[in-house]
C-alpha cells in the first residue's frame, strides 16, 4: 500500500452503513471537509442528529450499484457480507476507491490510526492489531510534542 494524504475537502464520499463504525467514518471524514452520502435503511441517532442539522445527505433506502458513481472514495459498513461485495464491485466499475469494513484485504484504502500536531501529521499503519497501532501513534506523537 501507497501511503498518501487525500483532501477531500469539498468532495462527495459515500458511507454505506449506519451503525457505529459508519457513524464514526462519517466523522472522519467531516473532519477532513468531505460532503457525505449515507446510504442505509436505518442510521444511528447521531447520524440523525447531523440530517436533521443538514450536515450529511442520507438516502434512508439500501444501497445501489449507481450510488458509487461520481464519488471520490466508499466506504462500506454493513453487516452483509453479500452487501460488502456488491459495494466492492461498484466501486470497481466506477473507479471509486472503496474500503470494505473488517476486509482490509478487499479494500483499495483503509483509514490509518493518526494524529495531528499543529502541521505536522503522524500516521501510522498495519493490516492487523489495531490497539497497537494506536498506541504507537500516541507514543510517537508524545515524543514530537515534547521535542518542540
Amino acid at each position: 500500500m501507497l501511503p498518501v494524504n487525500i483532501n477531500l475537502e469539498g468532495k462527495d464520499v459515500l458511507v454505506v452503513g449506519g451503525g457505529v463504525v459508519a457513524t464514526r467514518r462519517v466523522r472522519t471524514l467531516q473532519e477532513q471537509g468531505a460532503l457525505v452520502h449515507v446510504v442505509a435503511p436505518d442510521i444511528s441517532e447521531e447520524l440523525h442528529q447531523l440530517h436533521a442539522e443538514q450536515k450529511i445527505i442520507w438516502h434512508h433506502r439500501f444501497f445501489e450499484p449507481k450510488d458509487a458513481a461520481d464519488k471520490w472514495l466508499v466506504v462500506a459498513h454493513t453487516d452483509s457480507s453479500r452487501v460488502q461485495q456488491q459495494i466492492k464491485d461498484a466501486c470497481e466499475t466506477h473507479r471509486v476507491w472503496c474500503l470494505v469494513g473488517g476486509q482490509p484485504e478487499n479494500s483499495s484504502f483503509w483509514f490509518m490510526a493518526h494524529r495531528v500536531l499543529e502541521d505536522i501529521t503522524v500516521a501510522v499503519s498495519a493490516k492487523a492489531n489495531p490497539k497497537k497501532v494506536k498506541r504507537l501513534v500516541g507514543e510517537i506523537a508524545g515524543f514530537l510534542s515534547h521535542t518542540s
